[in-house]
């Protein structure tokens, strides 16, 4: 598994890549329109990209979600309270992605926008670890 960290200092934001090496598949998450730093992550580890994934709708710049679909066949996924209006998955608290060696859940965070989620990824097949009774 590996995530990478895309930073655009201009905008203010930041951008995942999430990937298996075993599965060959990764999600994008929030895409800035330059797609270009993306597509060579997934090259550089030998993927493809699944999905392209929205935290939120994102006023403050054009989101590269779209032209990563057009380019490599990817599902976009945005929250489905957002109103996208445009071909997207319409993703809810608890959906999940299967990426092979760890699962990608969403959690619905609304607080900087009303339809906000974030991305939370789970290892398969690991136990959920519980507290000890108290006494």
């Amino acid at each position: 598994m590996f995530i990478e960290t895309i930073k655009v200092d201009s905008l203010s934001n930041n951008s995942y890549v999430v990937g298996s090496e075993q599965s060959g598949r990764c999600a994008v998450i929030d895409p800035v329109r330059d797609v270009d730093q993306y597509t060579a992550v997934a090259s550089r580890h030998g993927v493809r990209i699944a999905y392209a994934l929205e935290t939120h709708l994102h006023n403050d710049f054009i989101s590269g979600a779209r032209e990563l679909a057009a380019q490599t066949g990817c599902q976009v996924g945005a929250s489905a309270s957002g109103g996208t209006l445009f071909p997207a998955a319409r993703l809810q608290d608890g959906d999940e992605f299967d990426l092979g060696e760890f699962k990608i859940k969403v959690v619905h965070t609304p607080g900087h926008t009303p339809e906000h989620i974030s991305f939370l990824v789970e290892e398969q097949g690991e136990p959920t670890p519980s507290l000890p009774a108290e006494p």
